[in-house]
C-alpha cells in the first residue's frame, strides 16, 4: 500500500513517517524531494510521487535502477512515459505530477519489477516502496560510497572508512569515493573519521551479486589549534604518505624515482617489465599490449590520483622522465581507493602514476 501525506506539511514535518523503508524520516524524505524537484508545485493540481528501490531479499537500498511511470493526463489521446533512476539511497522522485490520474510504476536493474499502480490526488506527496530480487546470500558484493561533507555538499577527499568487524580500511579519492571492492553478505559498522570533521559511525547491509553504494554525510568539527609555522614543499596529487602506507600493506609492485634514474630514457612501460607475472609486448600502431598472468590486459590507470583515459595509440609508452614513482596492483590487490565506481569486478590491474610535479 503507498502512503500519502500533505505534501506542504511532509517537507516541514521533523516526526517520523512509519514504515518508511531505511528508517528514514519525514524530514530527511522532505530533504530529499525537495533535491530532487527544486520546482514550485500547485498543491490543487499537482502531487509528487517518490519512494525507494530496494533488494527484497536484503532491503539493501539499489542505486542506478531505472524507475518509469506512465501516465495519461486529462485531454491527452495518448499515455506519457517518464524515467528516472535512483540515487546511491534507492531514492527516487517524480515531480508535479498532475492530479487524479493513475499512474504505473516499475523499475528495471538486471531484473524488472512488477508493476504498481497509484491514484494520484492533488496536494499529496505518494510513498511508494519497489522491491527488486537481485542479491543471493551465498555470493559476495561490491561495496562502496561517498564521503560528503554535510554543510556545503561537496566531497571529503583523505578520509579514512573502515569496515569494523572485517578489519579493512581504505582512504577517499579527491571526489570523496571509496570502495572495498568484493565483500560477504551480512551487516557491517563502517566508521568515518576525517581532519576537521566529527567521526561518524554508520551500518551498512551487503549483499552478493549486488554493487552496494553509500552516501554518508559528515559534519564539519571545529578545530582550535595552537600558533605553529609550518614550511614544505606543498604535494597536491603526489602524496607521500598515502604511497608508504600502502607499500606497508605488502600488496602490489612500487617502482620509485631511485629505480627510475638508474634506467635514463625509459619509458613507463618498460618500468613494468620487471613486475612478476607481467609482460609488455609492441602491439599495432606502435602501441602498447600489456598481459598479465599470461592474458591480455585493459588496465586501469590514474595519474596523479585521477582516473586517466590512455591514448589508444601512445598508451603506456611514453617517456618516464617526469614520473616520480609508479604503483602496480594485479587483480584483487588494487586498495579500494583505485577502485572505479560502477566495477562488479576488480579489475585486470591498476597502474597509478606519479608525476614530479606533484612531489
Amino acid at each position: 500500500m503507498p502512503r500519502r501525506i500533505f505534501l506542504l506539511t511532509f517537507l516541514v514535518a521533523t516526526a517520523a513517517l512509519p514504515g518508511f523503508l531505511m528508517a528514514q524520516d519525514a524530514r530527511q524524505v522532505g530533504e530529499a524531494v525537495a533535491a530532487a524537484c527544486g520546482v514550485a508545485l500547485d498543491p490543487a493540481s499537482e502531487a509528487v510521487l517518490a519512494g525507494t528501490v530496494t533488494d527484497s531479499v536484503s532491503g539493501v537500498p539499489l542505486f542506478g535502477a531505472r524507475v518509469t511511470a506512465t501516465w495519461k493526463a486529462p485531454g491527452d489521446s495518448l499515455s506519457r512515459t517518464f524515467e528516472v533512476e535512483s540515487d546511491p539511497r534507492g531514492f527516487f522522485a517524480f515531480c508535479k505530477v498532475p492530479a487524479g490520474v493513475r499512474v504505473t510504476l516499475h523499475a528495471v536493474l538486471r531484473v524488472v519489477s512488477k508493476p504498481v499502480e497509484v491514484d494520484i490526488e492533488a496536494g499529496m506527496l505518494h510513498v511508494e516502496p519497489i522491491s527488486l530480487r537481485l542479491s543471493d546470500p551465498n555470493s559476495r558484493g561490491v561495496l562502496q560510497g561517498r564521503i560528503i561533507d554535510a554543510e556545503i555538499r561537496r566531497p571529503v577527499p583523505n578520509a579514512l572508512v573502515r569496515l569494523v568487524e572485517l578489519d579493512q580500511a581504505t582512504m577517499t579519492n579527491s571526489r570523496g569515493y571509496f570502495s572495498f571492492g568484493s565483500q560477504p553478505w551480512g551487516v557491517f559498522t563502517l566508521e568515518v573519521t576525517g581532519l576537521g570533521y566529527s567521526p561518524s559511525t554508520t551500518g551498512v547491509r551487503v549483499a552478493g551479486d549486488v554493487s552496494n553504494s553509500v552516501e554518508i554525510l559528515l559534519a564539519p568539527d571545529a578545530l582550535e589549534l595552537e600558533g605553529m609555522t609550518i614550511t614544505g614543499t606543498a604535494q597536491s596529487g603526489y602524496q607521500i604518505e598515502g604511497l608508504i602506507r600502502r607499500m606497508s600493506l605488502g600488496r602490489g609492485a612500487f617502482i620509485t624515482r631511485e629505480v627510475i634514474e638508474r634506467r635514463p630514457g625509459a619509458r613507463v612501460a618498460d618500468l613494468l617489465l620487471d613486475v612478476p607475472a607481467v609482460s609488455v609486448r609492441p602491439g599495432r600502431g606502435g602501441d602498447i599490449d600489456l598481459e598479465v598472468r599470461g592474458r591480455p590486459c585493459a588496465p586501469d590507470v590514474f595519474i596523479d590520483g585521477v582516473p586517466y583515459r590512455l591514448d589508444p595509440v601512445v598508451g603506456l609508452d611514453y617517456w618516464a622522465g617526469d614520473v616520480e614513482a609508479v604503483e602496480f596492483y594485479k587483480g584483487v590487490e588494487v586498495p579500494g581507493e583505485f577502485l572505479l565506481l560502477g566495477h562488479s569486478t576488480y579489475p585486470c590491474a591498476v597502474i597509478v602514476i606519479w608525476t614530479r610535479k606533484f612531489r
